[in-house]
């Protein structure tokens, strides 16, 4: 058995660019969101306030 057998196949130049291409889209989108709920919070008011915990009612 060759050496060759145990090592992950090489990505071609054109996947390379691919998975390059998805993963900075996928930052895009990220940073996107997390400026839209940040500038949300901001208009609201609440941008330092914690969500409210859930109210516990007990079982009776």
């Amino acid at each position: 058995m060759s050496l060759k057998s145990y090592n992950r196949p090489q990505l071609s130049v054109a996947a390379l660019a691919r998975r390059e291409a998805l993963m900075a889209f996928q930052n895009r989108v990220a940073e996107s969101v997390k400026n839209d709920v940040l500038k949300k919070r901001q208009d609201s008011g609440n941008a330092t306030e914690q969500v409210p915990a859930k109210k516990e009612y007990p079982i009776s």
